[in-house]
């Protein structure tokens, strides 16, 4: 398959980009996305999973740490998340709240990464994302 070349910001040392989430008919735009790929898990707040039209009351939780602690958040399945063209489907995400002063959109973590071979140029700010 063929790779595909995304440019990324970088503020504060963190690497940000543009994701968009489809989730049966219903689209979202989060423009201040972390790659991390440390995190087991895709994060974001329930605001976003609202506008896809999700209800999580009866989402099963999962343990997941943070650098501050270990939280128990509902986990849901959207149907597609891109970066520029490089799509993943079926990614489980989590429901989580970043705190206000966080700046944040959502974090994209190993089970959206899972689906590439990632490679990151930090001096071009270009990331390759290549579909296993």
């Amino acid at each position: 398959m063929n790779s595909i070349l995304l440019h990324f910001t970088l503020q504060r040392g963190i690497v940000l980009c543009k994701v968009v989430l489809v989730h049966n008919g219903y689209q979202v735009i989060a423009n201040q996305v972390v790659i991390d790929t440390g995190a087991s898990y895709t994060i974001f707040p329930s605001r976003i999973i609202q506008a896809l039209n999700i209800d999580i009351s009866q989402s099963d939780l999962v343990e997941t740490m943070t650098v501050m602690n270990t939280l128990k958040l509902p986990k849901v399945l959207i149907n597609q998340i891109g970066v520029q063209g490089a799509n993943a489907q079926q990614v489980d995400v989590l429901v989580g709240e970043f705190p206000k002063e966080v700046w944040i959109d959502g974090v994209l973590g190993y089970s959206f990464l899972k689906h590439f071979k990632i490679t990151i140029d930090y001096d071009t700010l270009e990331l390759i994302l290549t579909p296993k």
